[in-house]
């Protein structure tokens, strides 16, 4: 295949919203898809409704608006975002149009420079990349042949050749996108005050510069963004601080149910995986600088194969993002450790 994120999305897939505690639903991609768009929240408050994060889909944001219509008269009055990623703010301009200047959007004040900057630049990027496959996949294609030149058969040349118009159809649809940074930027915590269903908002170092704790008391909840994830990406990322605000889920936080950025809800009990990962490689990182040993040498030192197992299991795609990202991690935390 040749491509695989959310640009061949078929529009029968699109997501519905689920109830996951009184006052909180939750809008989760089907399991096979979980790396290609967010999960979207949705709290209930007492005169107001809260959304946690904006995904590429359009088309679901609209239905999302719709059921929310259905679903409650109360008005859309936050959308906040968890961190500075396309994946989790390229529908802000989107909620914007279809909710009106009444929708506040919060982030961590980061993001006011980084979603218009960063996020925008990927996107871009990514439309370049996608712009310059395309004429050669349809030559491979003529040959039988994948863009890596490897044979196919005649059903993945039709899947490929699927693939390729959804992709076409998708540069269509989204070479317009303007991204649209918070309205509303925050410091180290802001406190949502509401007697009924009151949301904290905590700053947290972690998966970017940027990222967002929401945490809703009162439902025992946390909605973590991508500072939770069954295979994290350390690329934007600071790994030894990222290891503290997962102790401070842990140990401070304490909720019942954490909604993560991609995949299901987990159990607080479930995140001991991703605290064993990070405390891995950050110890083993900083073991190898105390020791003189450079980046390269640690690229090629560092074992996280435990980790690895208990994370993606036998889960082939998995597996190979785990493994494309690894070198950044240790890169990340090679830089955060010695530049203090």
């Amino acid at each position: 295949m040749l491509f695989c994120n959310n640009e061949t999305q078929a529009a029968d897939q699109l997501r519905r919203l689920e109830r996951l505690t009184d006052r909180v639903y939750v809008a989760l991609q089907p399991h096979d898809q979980r790396f290609d768009d967010c999960n979207v929240s949705v709290v209930l408050r007492s005169d107001h409704v809260l959304i946690v994060d904006a995904p590429t889909d359009h088309e679901f944001i609209q239905q999302l608006v719709t059921d929310l219509k259905i679903l409650t008269d109360l008005p859309v009055r936050y959308l906040v975002n968890t961190h500075w990623h396309g994946d989790h703010t390229q529908g802000n301009a989107t909620f914007r149009n279809l909710l009106g200047d009444q929708l506040t959007i919060i982030g961590h004040r980061s993001l006011i420079e980084d979603v218009p900057t960063r996020a925008a630049q990927d996107f871009n990027d990514r439309i370049a990349r996608l712009e310059a496959q395309i004429p050669l996949a349809k030559q491979q294609l003529e040959k039988g042949l994948s863009l890596s030149g490897r044979a196919l058969s005649l059903q993945e040349q039709a899947d490929q050749q699927d693939a390729i118009a959804n992709t076409e159809t998708w540069l269509a649809n989204n070479r317009d996108v303007v991204f649209l940074g918070p309205t509303l930027g925050y410091e180290q915590q802001l406190v949502l005050g509401d007697d009924t269903v009151p949301v904290h908002l905590i700053h947290v170092a972690a998966h970017t510069r940027g990222d967002t704790l929401v945490v809703v008391p009162g439902e025992n909840l946390l909605i973590a963004g991508d500072v939770i994830d069954e295979v994290p990406f350390a690329g934007h990322g600071f790994p030894r601080a990222w290891l503290q605000a997962l102790n401070k889920i842990q140990n401070e936080i304490k909720p019942t149910t954490i909604v993560p950025g991609h995949g299901a809800p987990v159990e607080l009990k479930e995140i001991a995986p991703l605290i064993h990962y990070f405390e891995s490689l950050v110890n083993q990182v900083s073991s190898g600088i105390a020791g003189g040993a450079s980046l390269d040498e640690l690229r090629s030192a560092v074992n996280v194969d435990e980790s690895r197992k208990r994370l993606v299991g036998d889960d082939p795609r998995a597996q190979r993002f785990f493994d494309a990202v690894l070198p950044e991690a240790i890169e990340r935390a090679y830089q955060e450790i010695t530049e203090g």
